[in-house]
């Protein structure tokens, strides 16, 4: 069945978790360039003298939706919000201009953006528009490592309109500013490392006895241990193992690992007594979505796969051929999409199982044709389609993030060296997707 749901009504259990420790507190008002000056107003609370930014909740998981809005500015005023974190040696930023109201007052989730990093009325758009700082490379994706601590987000506002570069070169005291921190993993969220056998990962647990979905997630060919998705997913109710394949610790090369390695996981996933025991949904990013097909039809307790996120449906050993003489060179990164030969006939045989699947296509996406999906659906049995959902995206790419990430255009990429992939050009959409 072809649809446009939204992903979260796929990636979202029918409940949230039980508590929660987000919001509240106070935002601190942060002056960049004023030495060590720092200002502080309990959140709610402003002078009306002086402009106040309040960003609210002042801490929260990633995904959560925040209110920015700036009082006591002169009537009609221009502002210029520069948004930045800095992680593991990375340092993102976005900036927004806006005109302040007749009552001296910019109120981001309803008020348009008329120059920056975005334009047009975008809530989190100070979030998910964010880009490597001025100087910096720009083909970074950004991958919360250490995701046991918060990045923190400042926020600055700055008098007149100004552009996204000039706003890095502002020597001038900024109206107000705040800090807010955000999180990849709720605090009463627990993590085990695993490290049984052959079996390398992590297994994030909500709080509570459960009993809660079980999802075993995976991405690339990237490799290593990705855990950010995992830990947020768990914040949100889901018990979820993090599952390496590839280019960590131990793990033997990926043409050497059969699926027992995979049915180890979804056998240890199983024996928790926390994950509803009638099978686990897999969440695959590019290789990894290639792996979580290949589970969903030989792995029989893989048979209620109703949280399959196939980012990109890359089917690449037997989905099609490979013609890498195909592949195009461009200022910006390699591009893959047209490097790939259908052959219906050697399609993974999803129809063989029960399992359900949802694969995800964004259509700018440059390093796999965002037709695989329907070549698939096609491909399949009329009396098996219901157990293929595809949903498209106009715009987004190769990666569709959790909501509101820093936009991702290009990406290195281990495997190829020192050439980029191209991923996505349409920052909006993409977000949009996510």
């Amino acid at each position: 069945m072809r649809c446009s749901r939204p992903i979260l009504h796929y990636l979202r259990p029918g409940f949230l978790p039980g508590s929660s420790h987000w919001g509240g507190g106070r935002v601190q008002l942060l002056w960049r360039g004023c030495g060590d000056k720092m200002l502080s107003h309990p959140t709610g609370v402003s002078s009306p003298s002086l402009p106040v930014i309040r960003v609210t909740p002042a801490e929260g998981l990633v995904d959560d939706e925040v209110s920015v809005t700036i009082v006591g500015l002169e009537k009609f005023q221009l502002v210029t919000i520069h948004a930045s974190f800095e992680d593991d040696g990375m340092r993102f930023a976005a900036s927004s201009c806006y005109t302040a109201n007749g009552h001296g007052t910019v109120d981001v989730g309803t008020q348009p953006s008329e120059h920056g990093t975005y334009t047009g009325v975008e809530t989190m758009g100070l979030f998910w528009s964010m880009q490597q700082a001025p100087g910096l490379p720009k083909r970074v994706r950004f991958i919360k490592k250490d995701f046991t601590s918060p990045f923190t987000v400042h926020f600055l506002v700055f008098r007149g309109h100004h552009s996204w570069e000039e706003v890095h070169r502002l020597s001038e005291r900024p109206l107000t500013g705040c800090s807010v921190k955000r999180w990849y993993k709720a605090e009463d969220v627990t993590r085990e490392m695993v490290r049984e056998g052959m079996l390398r990962g992590a297994y994030f647990k909500p709080p509570g006895n459960g009993p809660f979905p079980g999802v075993i997630d995976m991405f690339g060919t990237g490799g290593g241990l990705i855990e950010f998705r995992a830990s947020l997913l768990a914040s949100r109710g889901f018990a979820v193992l993090a599952l390496a394949y590839f280019h960590y610790d131990d793990i033997p090369p990926l043409d050497q690992l059969d699926l027992t390695y995979f049915q180890g996981a979804t056998d240890w996933l199983l024996s928790k007594p926390e994950v509803i025991p009638r099978g686990v949904g897999v969440l695959g990013m590019s290789k990894g979505a290639e792996i979580a097909m290949v589970m969903g039809t030989y792995i029989p307790r893989v048979s209620r796969n109703d949280y399959l996120h196939d980012l990109d449906c890359q089917i690449v050993s037997s989905l099609s051929s490979y013609q890498l003489e195909k592949m195009e060179f461009t200022d910006e990164g390699l591009v893959f999409s047209k490097c790939y030969d259908f052959h219906p006939g050697n399609f993974i045989p999803v129809w063989e199982s029960d399992t359900n699947y949802l694969l995800i296509a964004g259509e700018d996406d440059h390093c796999y044709p965002p037709s695989a999906p329907d070549t698939l659906y096609d491909a399949m049995p009329d009396n098996r389609k219901r157990q293929l959902d595809v949903v498209h995206y106009a715009g987004a790419g190769h990666l569709i993030e959790p909501p509101f990430s820093p936009y991702c255009r290009a990406s290195y990429h281990h495997v190829f060296g020192k050439d980029t992939i191209l991923m996505c050009v349409n920052s909006k959409k993409r977000t949009t997707s996510s």
